[in-house]
């Protein structure tokens, strides 16, 4: 149970934090870097799963206006996430050690699209 001041507080902290172009010019090189990573990396179940680890998906998402206001950001989230087979419908078959897309999708991207 939050009160309404600490509550108006946290949401005038986080609006302030969000007009920092530092802070938005290393999230968008990180996730540069995880996509250049995506595309390169080869295609076994390792490899997806390091990257399923690192992806920040689900924490970007938390904060909504954040990722509404750069759209830039939204951009590279939904290009690492194809990249990584989370918007694939037909899995293909296991070959070689090559991953098979047994991710059904981000969820929350889903959702946010």
């Amino acid at each position: 149970a939050d009160l309404p001041e600490v509550a108006g507080l946290v949401e005038e902290v986080s609006d302030l934090s969000l007009d920092y172009p530092e802070l938005v010019h290393g999230i968008e090189a990180t996730l540069r870097t995880l996509i250049i990573i995506s595309f390169r990396a080869p295609r076994t179940r390792l490899m997806f799963q390091l990257l399923h680890r690192f992806n920040p998906t689900s924490s970007l998402l938390r904060m909504k206006s954040f990722v509404a206001r750069h759209d830039y950001i939204f951009s590279l989230l939904l290009l690492l996430n194809v990249n990584m087979g989370a918007f694939d419908m037909n899995p293909t078959d296991e070959q070689d050690g090559m991953y098979d897309g047994e991710d059904e999708g981000h969820p929350a991207l889903l959702a946010y699209a």
